[in-house]
């Protein structure tokens, strides 16, 4: 976290670790923090007993952690048990309060698909790839997708492509790319799907050079549907890490 939180409360001795996030919490405050700044993202380790146990045990808060372990009984327990954590601190101010109510409200009416995809494009634009394509290979491998529309199925397909291409596994992207372009018909996948296949072409004769016409041409492609899209992440970091290719993509190939 960058944000100077003052704490209070009683500090964890042995804090609890929040593995999606990379991150451990030390007290009432973190988490609250936490929660307020990823609600689309609630990890379901955070309604675990382990869980409440840390609460109990680490934290002191016995009376929450006997109340927790009822509302996780309920059916739709997502919604209560997570207001109910931020309603037993007082670390968020009214409006805050209502601002995480409205949005755990909205997930209540979302679908398990729709909520991971959430999950999985959270790891997409923090540049977690090898987490990002694991969530999507999910999605993609699940029963629900069936419920989902053509549509949103290919912009799975199409984020798996861009997760792909972050580790520099054009072969991979490319595939991915073209299968969503057959589903969600978009113009964008497309344009990706031509870059890709681009710079796949432009590797193979790839030497390092920045005079090399291969290199300068991917470059303004590059620029191009940088300056068309403003898209950050897949292509910040082909402009960015492009001079690193080889180093890179043997390194990030092997998470694979």
């Amino acid at each position: 976290m960058s944000e100077l939180i003052l704490c209070s409360g009683k500090i964890a001795a042995q804090p609890f670790y929040i593995e999606g996030a990379e991150l451990n919490i030390y007290t009432m405050e973190e988490l609250c923090y936490y929660i307020r700044h990823n609600l689309y993202n609630l990890e379901q380790d955070l309604m675990s007993e382990d869980f409440i146990l840390f609460l109990e045990h680490e934290l002191g808060e016995t009376a929450l952690a006997a109340e927790l372990r009822q509302v996780r009984k309920r059916e739709d327990a997502a919604y209560p048990f997570f207001m109910t954590i931020l309603l037993s601190s007082r670390y968020l101010d009214r409006e805050e309060l209502q601002e995480c109510d409205v949005t755990l409200k909205g997930l209540r009416n979302k679908s398990v698909f729709q909520c991971r995809k959430i999950r999985a494009d959270h790891y997409l634009k923090r540049e977690m790839y090898a987490r990002a394509i694991t969530e999507y290979r999910f999605l993609l491998q699940s029963e629900e997708r069936r419920k989902e529309p053509e549509t949103e199925i290919g912009n799975v397909w199409h984020n798996l492509g861009c997760a792909y291409a972050g580790l520099f596994l054009f072969a991979e992207a490319e595939e991915c790319f073209f299968t969503a372009a057959s589903k969600n018909q978009s113009e964008y996948t497309v344009q990706l799907l031509e870059l890709c296949r681009a710079y796949r072409r432009a590797s193979l004769s790839f030497s390092g050079d920045k005079k090399d016409p291969a290199y300068l041409q991917l470059i303004h492609d590059a620029k191009e549907y940088l300056r068309q899209q403003d898209m950050d992440g897949f292509y910040q970091t082909l402009l960015t890490r492009i001079n690193d290719y080889k180093k890179e993509y043997r390194k990030n190939s092997q998470v694979m």
